[in-house]
């Protein structure tokens, strides 16, 4: 099933097919945490995830990945909105959206990486991790 949001001329839903993998990929091979991502890679976690498509006048101009079990725990990953569309309100009705996707409203925890020092997020209720040196990760 796939849902729909509209604001203001804006649309975002999480239709796979919509998606511009092109410009997810040039925008996320460019970012941060992704920097140098193939586009391969991009494909298979956009296919092994639940995803919102942020679009204007039909063109895809922002995206946001959702890896979730859909009870104990989600992690909003690849989240953007290109910089001439980017204002903090659209970033937080994309936010606001994304969690109140009816398979993710009851989720217990959230994660977040935000490297862009959004206020944003405070709203919702996040905060920084008090226990993050408990947290281990490996990478390939």
């Amino acid at each position: 099933m796939n849902l729909e949001f509209t604001k203001n001329g804006y649309v975002l839903n999480t239709d796979k097919k919509k998606l511009n993998t092109t410009v997810i990929h040039r925008v996320l091979s460019q970012n941060t945490f992704t920097k140098g991502v193939t586009f391969d890679t991009v494909k298979r976690s956009i296919k092994k995830s639940l995803c919102f498509g942020l679009y204007h006048e039909g063109r895809n101009i922002g995206f946001a990945r959702i890896v979730s079990d859909y009870a104990t725990i989600s992690y909003i990953s690849d989240i953007f909105i290109l910089e001439e569309h980017f204002s903090e309100e659209l970033y937080s009705w994309m936010v606001e959206s994304v969690m109140s996707h009816p398979e993710l409203v009851n989720v217990k925890n959230w994660l977040v990486k935000n490297s862009n020092n959004y206020t944003v997020y405070d709203k919702f209720g996040f905060t920084k991790y008090d226990e993050a040196e408990k947290i281990l990760i490996k990478r390939n």
